[in-house]
């Protein structure tokens, strides 16, 4: 302890606490407080039997007085220091009601008492405490309320400092996708842009809302710092002023309440319709219409369909068409180039389209057994579920049972 802490508490160790001066002619009851002489007889109104101890509330049967001379003199020499302004003198509260000297304070109504207001009948049976002691006991407990703020200041920092981090691993991966789109896919251009102003739409509505976290975190960073070091002060205080409003200060800021520690931003899913969507926790909703539908092109007038299906950044096509008498064809390829082709031998067939398994089926329109598959695929982290698609002007296509 540093020697301006020594000389401001120097003086309470040698102050009674009924007159709340430096003691004078002191005497040492049975439980070892000690008080002016002419202040303990004024107390007990000149008993010396069945009376108690002002401060730890000790009852004696009999009491005997012992006068302690040494710290008589040691009094004496602080009161000859105070009075050559070497010591400050310490700053007392007055009682608002009587104008004296707030000396205990009551445990039962958390208030600071004068020696008036312990003859009141409103703290009859009440426990007192001494103001050093009834100090400590709020201090103790007040710090274990000043542990859990710094433990809150120090998770804000921690999710501030993950939040900044999310938001440059986002800035290096969008700066990873432009350097891929601007490179790659020639032919498949156009649909490349699209997802990419897509992402990149996603991408900035996450970043707007980290910054925005950001910003909510730093402004309760602020908040608890500076209720922190509001509370540290108040550590600061003299006994009485600090008992006055500590209850009502800590109780302020519990209901204010801690900041939620936020939540990481949630996944970006691609609908049907391709505007980015964000579902935390969840998968992605199953868009209406599209769950096991069989679809039969009907007409004797069918000259072909196409189902298109993107995956894997290739391009599948899937040609079906009707030539002469050969039937229905089937070529699977990429890019234009024909890797094998093989004839269904039917004029008539059934699609099956399969949203939740990610497969399009395809059935023979007479016997309904199966004739080929084309299956899902994964582009950009996204699974792209497939759809059918009609091009020739002839083809027809209806809904069956």
């Amino acid at each position: 302890m540093d020697m301006g802490k020594i000389s401001e508490y120097l003086p309470d160790a040698v102050t009674c606490t009924l007159c709340m001066r430096v003691l004078h002619d002191p005497v040492t009851l049975n439980c070892g407080h000690n008080y002016c002489h002419a202040c303990i007889q004024k107390h007990w109104g000149g008993a010396q039997c069945n009376v108690a101890c002002p401060q730890c509330q000790q009852r004696f049967d009999h009491v005997t007085l012992t006068a302690n001379r040494q710290l008589g003199n040691v009094a004496w020499l602080i009161k000859k220091l105070q009075d050559k302004g070497v010591l400050k003198k310490p700053n007392r509260g007055l009682c608002e009601a009587h104008k004296q000297l707030l000396t205990v304070f009551c445990q039962n109504d958390q208030a600071l008492l004068c020696a008036e207001c312990q003859k009141s009948q409103d703290h009859t049976n009440h426990t007192l405490a001494s103001l050093e002691g009834a100090a400590q006991t709020a201090k103790t407990e007040a710090q274990v309320f000043l542990d859990l703020l710094r433990i809150q200041k120090a998770h804000i920092r921690d999710s501030f400092l993950d939040m900044r981090a999310e938001k440059e691993n986002l800035e290096k991966m969008m700066d990873r996708e432009n350097q891929k789109f601007s490179s790659g896919y020639k032919e498949m251009y156009e649909m490349v842009k699209t997802v990419q102003l897509d992402q990149m739409m996603a991408a900035k509505w996450i970043n707007e809302e980290i910054e925005q976290e950001l910003g909510s975190l730093v402004r309760n960073h602020n908040t608890v710092r500076a209720f922190t070091k509001g509370l540290e002060r108040k550590f600061e205080e003299p006994a009485y002023e600090f008992l006055k409003d500590i209850k009502e200060v800590i109780a302020s800021q519990r209901d204010h309440g801690p900041p939620d520690r936020p939540s990481p931003p949630a996944a970006v899913c691609l609908q049907e319709d391709r505007d980015p969507r964000r579902h935390p926790q969840r998968a992605a909703p199953r868009p209406p219409g599209l769950r096991h539908h069989a679809l039969h092109p009907g007409g004797e007038g069918v000259r072909g369909g196409a189902a298109l299906l993107a995956g894997g950044g290739d391009l599948e096509r899937l040609r079906l068409g009707l030539r002469g008498d050969e039937g229905l064809g089937v070529q699977e390829g990429a890019g234009g180039r024909l890797h094998r082709r093989r004839h269904l031998g039917a004029c008539r067939f059934r699609l099956y389209l399969d949203y939740e398994g990610g497969t399009v089926h395809f059935f023979d329109g007479a016997t309904r057994e199966p004739v080929a598959l084309l299956s899902y695929a994964v582009f950009l982290g996204e699974r792209i579920f497939p759809f059918f698609k009609l091009e020739e002007p002839n083809s027809q296509m209806r809904i069956v049972p």
